[in-house]
């Protein structure tokens, strides 16, 4: 079986994706938890770079 280096790429933004899934809905059931109105999600996404992702309920 020869191996797939086109395919690696495709399987590291899955996972990343699925973190991201994972820390949102995390977040989101914690607000409703402590009745909170702001949330914010961080990620660190390697080489120097991040992502924050603020939730409001309404």
């Amino acid at each position: 079986m020869r191996d797939q280096p086109q395919r690696r790429g495709d399987r590291a933004r899955s996972s990343a994706g699925l973190l991201r899934a994972r820390i949102s809905t995390t977040l989101i059931n914690q607000m409703e938890r402590k009745d909170a109105q702001f949330g914010l999600a961080t990620m660190c996404i390697g080489l120097g770079q991040g992502i924050a992702t603020v939730f409001e309920r309404v």
